[in-house]
């Protein structure tokens, strides 16, 4: 996992996501966290942000392939090396979308959001607040960066869990709802 701030040229304007990269399948994920850019002002997306894969032969200074997507960022369409049109989103993706790019023979797409939960504020003083997509059964796990189990709780609504009594420090959460887990980074700073 990759993990970058990107500021532009304003430095009110930052673009933060992860890029997690799958060894033995190839897929490459772009995980998208708070970011804070004004398109209208930015100098860097002229019609919107880029996202996509390509793959250039640096000999001769070719694309070989090209992928996009287009449109809407919650459900966006892709664009290839032939096909005209934009190449560009239509606005910021929202903290927690996930895009998955799969590469093995041909170039493939599965955009999905990372809508089990969103936990905020985070960083975190000390109150964080959980909110569920759906009420449902759900267990959160709080862990430190040793794999230590710090929260382990039963919840079935969103909900608020006080992180005081916890040393500051970086911390993976995750949620196991109806047989999907969601893992997110955790940043407690009182």
């Amino acid at each position: 996992m990759v993990e970058c701030w990107i500021f532009f040229f304003d430095s009110t304007m930052f673009l933060n996501l992860q890029i997690w990269l799958y060894q033995g399948t190839n897929d490459i994920e772009v995980r998208y966290g708070t970011s804070h850019v004004n398109l209208d002002k930015s100098q860097v997306f002229g019609c919107g942000p880029l996202v996509g894969l390509a793959k250039v032969d640096t000999v001769k200074r070719i694309d070989l392939y090209e992928l996009y997507l287009r449109g809407a960022e919650h459900n966006p369409t892709t664009i290839g090396l032939n096909d005209t049109g934009k190449r560009c989103l239509n606005n910021v993706p929202v903290p927690g979308i996930i895009y998955r790019f799969t590469y093995h023979d041909q170039l493939g797409i599965a955009p999905q959001m990372h809508s089990g939960f969103s936990i905020f504020p985070n960083p975190t003083k000390g109150n964080l607040n959980i909110n569920l997509a759906e009420n449902s059964p759900s267990v959160l796990q709080v862990t430190d960066v040793s794999a230590r189990i710090v929260i382990n709780t039963e919840i079935n609504k969103s909900c608020t869990e006080d992180l005081s009594q916890i040393p500051d420090g970086v911390y993976i959460a995750k949620l196991a709802q109806k047989g999907s887990v969601y893992v997110q980074k955790l940043v407690v700073n009182k």
